[in-house]
């Protein structure tokens, strides 16, 4: 039995019993990821250190806090589909996030725990919330079991959202477009890596210059809407929703979203799965 198979098939399904075996399955991953994928660690404490100015050794400490986020968030996934009653309870409900007015999109990123805020903001500030997210490819060569774990993941926020996501394709671009004409907010992440779609952008963070999927620049252009920029992070007991700077539709730009998104990334790196994704426009460019 290969490592991803036991991971989705016997380690992802036992950590869904209880919070705290999803903490100690989170460590065992982390543990396991750090060390076999040498390339992908490279990469990550390199930028780790670029942006934050860290020493080598914390930048390797808080990539594998990443790897444990990232572990972590399927954890509780897993958990809250097993037991989807225990999460009306698990977000701080003292949180001071507007709600939206006319068309309104909320932009996260890949950090903390997005998928159980996209729920959280569907039942306390707007039940019209749709997400936009990239469907599982079938030609992903993703392993059976996790690609097992992911579909029905996706099913559960579906059915528990009360709507299908939104997919990146050309077709689904109109239904959002009407979605968001319609006065409907949206949520989506800002920091898509720009190799994983058809159109991308350069933006600076932390001052290098990175490529980014440029849907949301398109998306405000032709509905007009405004942006809530906001990050659902980890806390030791639950879940917290922190709003960012909200932007009106004339100031809203990638680059502008970036640069109010920025700070999260600053103050939550060790939540923040990215460090190795994000393709450079000169690597970009090469390729």
């Amino acid at each position: 039995m290969t490592w991803d198979q036991w991971r989705y098939a016997r380690l992802l399904p036992a950590a869904a019993r209880s919070l705290g075996r999803g903490a100690t399955y989170a460590t065992l991953v982390a543990t396991i990821e750090w060390g076999r994928d040498r390339a992908r660690r490279v990469a990550a404490c390199r930028r780790i250190q670029g942006w934050l100015g860290v020493s080598s050794v914390r930048a390797s400490r808080l990539h594998w806090q990443c790897l444990w986020s990232e572990a972590r968030e399927e954890a509780d996934a897993a958990f809250f589909m097993r037991h989807p009653d225990a999460l009306a309870d698990a977000f701080d409900a003292e949180v001071a996030l507007p709600t939206p007015t006319g068309s309104m999109i909320y932009a996260g990123l890949h950090l903390g725990s997005p998928v159980l805020g996209y729920l959280h903001l569907c039942r306390r500030f707007a039940p019209d919330l749709a997400l936009i997210a990239r469907a599982i490819d079938p030609d992903n060569p993703m392993p059976a079991d996790k690609r097992r774990f992911a579909e029905g993941k996706v099913a559960w926020v579906e059915a528990t959202a009360g709507r299908p996501f939104f997919k990146t394709d050309a077709t689904s671009m109109l239904g959002v477009r009407a979605h968001l004409r319609a006065g409907k907010p949206l949520y989506l992440l800002a920091d898509v890596p720009g190799d994983a779609v058809g159109r991308s952008a350069a933006c600076t963070l932390f001052g290098e210059t990175v490529r980014l999927a440029s849907g949301l620049s398109t998306l405000v252009r032709i509905a007009g809407s405004a942006v809530q920029t906001l990050a659902i992070t980890r806390e030791p007991r639950g879940f917290a929703v922190r709003p960012g700077p909200r932007l009106a539709p004339g100031e809203v730009d990638l680059p502008a979203v970036l640069h109010a998104l920025a700070p999260f990334i600053g103050d939550f790196p060790d939540q923040w799965w990215m460090w190795p994704y994000l393709p450079t426009a000169i690597d970009s460019a090469r390729g």
